[in-house]
């Protein structure tokens, strides 16, 4: 079994499943530190950089649009790789269409033709799945299902320590982006409302026929993809926590979007800002990966509004003001 992975995420899920010795090669990506003991050749070093990787020349090569780099598939390094399953999704750098113009190259070439394994999950839930999808292509379903009904505990541990018994949630905004206004979306809402928070901009709603999909059933609710939303629609639903986590960035990054969001006058009058309740993360591996790594993050937000600062500490985050 030879496999390919062009997501972070989905890199880890192939480790959790200890098949590392079946990856031939993945995407590297500042996004998220990869753990591995013995790692396989990495495909590339990081957007719009060039060389050899463990000795390999990288799959990924940079092309400018815009005076802007961008990454794109080598398609003949990806043929001389030959594996047998390649995995991508919509949360990677490849479009599908990009990533089966690669496959078919490698089947014109007269190589065998791998199997495309297509990830994009939009909930907590769908995330978990996703762990048994890639178990069943890797040809060990029973570890897949192992790790998945482990990830599924960890987090009814994690939801465990939610007080249940209170009137109102508190009201959380979670920014994934400044200019303009970015509010969360999918599985980062989930999250937040199982934590007992309420995030107003885009809240799940029940499925079809799912009543009101409380309680056990809070699988049954969905949210939509991260939206953006002007400044009075963010300040008057009246925000009392504010999570600035902006894609892409480390936590000096997020750090300096936050304090930018502080001088800005419309915020300022916020219940978050008067109460110095606005934080920086850091969710390179947590918030923005469909992966294991959600774990981490929903400890995060139940820390956070539990009171629990020992639980926070796998995502890095910051205080910001006061």
């Amino acid at each position: 079994m030879r496999v390919v992975s062009l997501l972070p995420s989905a890199t880890e899920i192939v480790l959790l499943l200890e098949a590392g010795d079946t990856l031939v090669g993945h995407v590297e990506t500042r996004d998220l530190s990869i753990r591995m003991d013995a790692s396989p050749p990495a495909l590339n070093q990081g957007t719009g950089q060039t060389g050899e990787v463990s000795g390999r020349p990288t799959l990924v090569r940079p092309s400018t649009s815009s005076g802007r780099v961008l990454d794109r598939l080598d398609t003949s390094l990806f043929v001389d790789l030959a594996p047998d399953v390649v995995i991508a999704g919509s949360s990677g750098s490849f479009s599908r269409c990009e990533v089966e113009g690669v496959i078919d190259a490698i089947k014109s070439s007269g190589g065998k033709k791998p199997v495309l394994l297509w990830l994009e999950p939009h909930s907590i839930e769908e995330i978990v799945d996703d762990v048994i999808r890639v178990a069943e292509a890797l040809r060990c379903p029973e570890r897949g299902m192992q790790c998945a009904v482990a990830l599924r505990t960890k987090i009814l541990e994690v939801q465990e320590w939610v007080t249940p018994f209170v009137d109102h949630g508190t009201v959380v905004g979670f920014l994934e982006g400044l200019d303009p206004l970015m509010v969360a979306g999918h599985w980062t809402v989930q999250m937040i409302e199982r934590a007992g928070g309420v995030h107003p901009w885009n809240a799940s709603v029940a499925k079809p026929n799912a009543g009101a999909a409380c309680g056990p059933q809070q699988a049954e609710r969905i949210a939509g993809p991260s939206i953006t939303v002007d400044a009075e629609a963010f300040t008057s639903r009246l925000p009392e926590v504010v999570i600035v986590c902006p894609r892409g960035a480390d936590l000096t990054q997020s750090e300096a979007a936050a304090r930018s969001l502080l001088n800005r006058e419309w915020f300022q009058s916020t219940p978050a800002a008067r109460t110095d309740r606005v934080y920086a993360v850091d969710g390179r591996a947590s918030f923005h990966q469909p992966g294991p790594g959600i774990v981490d993050a929903f400890r995060f937000i139940v820390g956070l509004l539990e009171g629990r600062s020992d639980w926070m500490s796998a995502v890095p985050w910051s205080k910001i003001g006061g």
